[in-house]
């Protein structure tokens, strides 16, 4: 879309403590960096005029997929239209 690209033209200026940084390479754990999901949701908003964005922290009984290389507990972040 043309006014994605005319926004994104510019790299997002992302600040991050340096503990998370890595985790802005894969932000849904579906391998989707933090600037792919930005261009997304801004496709959706620029689209349909809204976005939803779901941050999910997972209780601690969930399975170890969602914990990244340290045993840490990840968020994954989603969007949605709301259809």
């Amino acid at each position: 879309m043309g006014l994605t690209g005319m926004i994104m033209r510019k790299d997002p200026q992302i600040s991050a403590p340096d503990e998370i940084k890595e985790e802005l390479d894969d932000v849904t754990l579906t391998g989707e960096t933090m600037e792919e999901f930005v261009q997304g949701a801004l496709d959706q908003i620029l689209v349909t005029g809204r976005v939803g964005i779901q941050i999910d922290y997972p209780p601690n009984s969930r399975p170890t997929k969602i914990r990244d290389r340290t045993g840490s507990l990840r968020a994954p972040i989603r969007s949605s239209t709301g259809d």
